[in-house]
């Protein structure tokens, strides 16, 4: 499936709302793409997805914006996020429908002349990539270099990192009804070249199986769950790694469409939290946004810019960066909750404590 079919394209207009508390140091202005930064208001604006008005999310203004669910197959829709600041100094993904399911290499295949590499229909309407399983971190290593080399040149590794904190915060979020999915979140960070000039990328990946091989593991599927990143003028990564932040934690998934899929509201607000959190948490231990956090002048305020605070998770056993807004409690199906006076929320919730960044 090609495009975004009918997905919105936005030249944002100012006007919207502003989130002052992400006001500081986000929107930053080349000057001969020195990359240097000066402080300045960020707006945004939630949009809606016009395919299936299936969620929202917010954009800053200005920027040129594609969003829109797009479908695999008729049980796969995917939300797909693309959009660039004016100065085309940052582009910015989310998700990619382009990206097929997988089915692990066997005998049974290759009795069938399916080898890896090739295409493999196991039911009809369903395309999948005959290929061995791969890591997220193995992933946003291959495919990484493949899609952000469509926008930057010069392509080389940075770092690269399993996740094994994501990992969990998704274990938890995906254990529904005794159906375990196991994830295998990881990153990759690149140097290249934009339009001449040295540039930052980055690449957040999940990939994802069923956590016990059926049978004999023949035609065992395997597929990206969770796809973001982002390339950037060198000394803009820090705010593209705030501005990704903050569009992660935006977006909502609406309850009335989750109803019509047949899905659990709760269960797939669970996952959505859970997916958020992963990937927040990740990104602000990424390779570009630790370099930018050495200088200090970007460093003061970044969770402010980013919206968030540091919550400890006594459970888990894990310090989360979420909004920085009222008080933070958990439900026992993960879902975070937050009040504006300190009173639990329900009697099986417990308190997240807001703790010190450092």
């Amino acid at each position: 499936m090609g495009g975004f079919g009918r997905s919105t394209r936005i030249h944002s207009e100012p006007g919207c709302r502003t989130i002052r508390c992400f006001a500081a140091v986000i929107a930053a202005v080349l000057s001969g793409w020195t990359g240097l930064a000066r402080s300045q208001e960020v707006q945004w604006q939630r949009v809606t997805d016009p395919n299936e008005r299936a969620f929202t999310v917010e954009v800053p203004v200005g920027w040129h914006v594609e969003v829109g669910v797009v479908r695999r197959n008729g049980i796969d829709p995917r939300p797909v996020i693309t959009m660039r600041s004016a100065d085309r100094a940052i582009s910015i993904f989310y998700g990619d429908h382009r990206i097929p399911v997988f089915t692990a290499p066997s005998e049974l295949l290759a009795s069938g002349g399916f080898q890896e590499g090739m295409l493999y229909v196991p039911a009809p309407g369903m395309r999948t990539l005959v290929a061995k399983y791969q890591t997220g971190a193995e992933f946003a290593l291959k495919w990484g270099s493949e899609r952000l080399g469509r926008e930057c040149q010069d392509l080389k590794s940075a770092e690269v990192r399993a996740l094994p904190e994501a990992d969990r915060i998704l274990d938890f979020g995906y254990t529904l009804r005794g159906v375990r999915l196991s994830n295998d979140a990881g990153e990759a960070s690149f140097s290249c070249s934009l339009r001449g000039v040295p540039a930052a990328a980055y690449v957040f990946a999940t990939t994802q199986q069923p956590a016990v091989s059926f049978m004999d593991g023949q035609n065992a599927r395997w597929w990206l769950d969770l796809w973001t990143g982002f390339v950037a003028a060198k000394g803009r990564a820090g705010e593209a790694t705030e501005v990704l932040t903050y569009i992660v934690n935006s977006l909502v998934l609406d309850p009335g469409w989750v109803a019509t899929q047949g899905q659990n509201t709760m269960v797939v607000s669970r996952i959505a939290s859970a997916a958020n959190m992963a990937i927040t948490q990740s990104m602000s231990d990424a390779y570009w946004y630790q370099q930018a956090m050495q200088d200090p002048a970007f460093a003061r305020g970044s969770q402010a810019r980013r919206g968030v605070a540091t919550f400890y998770d006594p459970e888990l056993g894990i310090r989360r960066d979420l909004h920085d807004r009222g008080y933070k409690w958990i439900d026992h199906a993960g879902n975070i909750i937050s009040t504006e006076t300190h009173e639990a929320p329900c009697s099986y919730c417990r308190e997240l404590k807001r703790v010190s960044a450092q």
